[in-house]
């Protein structure tokens, strides 16, 4: 899943991406002494990453982060990245499907980079997301708004 996000966020808007451009993935980030007390690690890994902007994208999954313990330790590799300096956002699979959800994750890395946001087109961006994330059925409701103001949506097949 972190890999669809990640190109979910950096693919061409012409491709329906967000055009997040300098992301990098699982890439080690060195962390100051504060929070390698408090992790007890010297590094640590986001899913996603934009090195220049320090922002990064934490992607937690039902399948492994539902547990006390788990949920315990996303917690402190966060607050670990926020002493750091890094801005870390959540994404789960119900955001990464939700077309507005994944608009205000690109929203925020790109104003971490002093960037605007210019939305994908919705016909590429949903055949992108079917391509990457599953079925139409899936997605669809995501892609009423437009359909109510007069326009199309793309196929699924």
């Amino acid at each position: 899943m972190e890999t669809a996000v990640g190109l979910l966020l950096t693919l061409p808007r012409n491709y329906g991406g967000y055009a997040v451009h300098g992301a990098v993935i699982n890439q080690r980030v060195r962390l100051d002494a504060v929070s390698r007390k408090a992790t007890g690690r010297e590094t640590l890994e986001p899913d996603i990453l934009w090195p220049e902007s320090k922002v990064c994208i934490e992607y937690d999954s039902i399948e492994f982060h539902t547990d006390e313990w788990r949920i315990s330790n996303d917690a402190r590799r966060k607050n670990a990245l926020l002493s750091a300096g890094y801005k870390t956002v959540t994404l789960t699979a119900k955001q990464a499907r939700s077309s507005s959800a994944m608009g205000l994750v690109a929203r925020h890395v790109l104003k971490q980079q002093g960037k605007r946001q210019r939305m994908p087109d919705l016909e590429r961006a949903l055949a992108l997301r079917v391509e990457l994330l599953g079925s139409a059925s899936v997605l669809k409701n995501q892609y009423g708004a437009s359909q109510r103001l007069g326009q199309e949506r793309g196929s699924a097949s």
